[in-house]
């Protein structure tokens, strides 16, 4: 997961890339990068335009000393770019709590600076491990009803043969909506794109037949490719 911090404090900036790093150490396996600590809003501004499909998890301040753009103000663009943001902001302006609520903004979380440095730390931390459960799961929706699944129960992803819609093979399941392959790959970029109409996820790969050609999955399902696909996916798997 992303993190970009917007901080105009550059002290309170440094405390909290300590946070991160101390979280990222102590969770080597959850994919925690620092991506952007900066104190100039109209950086971190730029940044969300550059990535408005991943779950990024934003720490921002209410409010910006020497800058016509507030917290608030720069939340809610988020928000509006990116429908999987994870927003925490850790400000000492607590009357912008109401407000965040009114804007739709739906924040993690509101940290309160006046509380110290270790409830600061203790609170990041929780809302770390939050988001990172939520960034597991894949959200779809069928009709009017929305769902969400597990990750790592997905097989793989195909374009169906109604273009408008993509299939979902599961451990358990095939499930079938309307989407774009195109969305749902900006959606897991973990995932392999083997082709132009089929995305893998690679740690469900329990085996590689070069002879078929053909990729066993977890619960032996067993999905034929070709000898180029191939190719592409050993290197895929070996630089993990």
């Amino acid at each position: 997961m992303k993190i970009a911090i917007c901080e105009d404090n550059v002290q309170l900036l440094s405390l909290y890339k300590v946070i991160i790093g101390n979280f990222r150490e102590s969770n080597p396996d959850k994919g925690v990068e620092l991506s952007l600590a900066t104190s100039s809003p109209n950086t971190l501004q730029s940044f969300a335009k550059m990535n408005t499909t991943q779950p990024i998890f934003y720490i921002l301040d209410v409010e910006f000393a020497n800058s016509e753009i507030k917290g608030i103000d720069l939340a809610e663009q988020i928000r509006r770019q990116n429908s999987r943001a994870q927003i925490v902001f850790i400000s000492s302006h607590e009357e912008f709590s109401s407000l965040a609520i009114e804007r739709k903004i739906m924040p993690l979380d509101y940290i309160e600076k006046n509380k110290g440095l270790a409830y600061i730390e203790e609170q990041l931390k929780q809302d770390l491990t939050a988001a990172i459960a939520s960034k597991e799961k894949f959200s779809y929706s069928i009709g009017q009803h929305d769902y969400t699944i597990d990750v790592d129960q997905i097989l793989y992803i195909q374009n169906s043969h109604d273009s408008q819609k993509i299939i979902v093979y599961t451990r358990k399941s095939v499930i079938e909506f309307h989407d774009s392959l195109d969305f749902v790959a900006r959606q897991l970029p973990e995932f392999l794109r083997l082709n132009a109409t089929t995305l893998v996820n690679l740690q469900n790969i329990k085996d590689i037949n070069e002879n078929e050609p053909a990729i066993t999955f977890i619960g032996d399902v067993n999905f034929k490719i070709s000898g180029q696909e191939i190719k592409l996916l050993k290197h895929s798997l070996s630089s993990l």
